[in-house]
Order: C-alpha cells, then structure tokens, then sequence
C-alpha cells in the first residue's frame, strides 16, 4: 500500500480503492511473491539440498 500511496502523493491525489489503486495491489503483491519465491528457490538450490 505504501507504494501506491507514494504513487498517488507524486501525481496528484486519487482513489485508494479505485481500480487503478487495485491494480498497483496486485502488481507489487505479485511481483513480491514471485521475487520472493524465486530468491527462495535460488537459496535453496545454493545449499545444495537439492
């Protein structure tokens, strides 16, 4: 959320439970899971308990 609302004091405002608003959400929460999951896998697989 706190990207969003950096988004939204830079340009000017706006909805926070817009849909725009909802789609930034989900990018940062996707995009999260994804780079933490990956980071996850790649320590994983560096200890060598694969």
């Amino acid at each position: 959320m706190l990207p969003t609302l950096f988004i939204f004091a830079a340009f000017g405002g706006g909805n926070l439970f817009s849909a725009e608003a909802f789609l930034f959400y989900v990018f940062f929460i996707s995009s999260g899971v994804v780079f933490g999951l990956g980071y996850a896998l790649s320590m994983f697989l560096s200890l060598g308990k694969f």
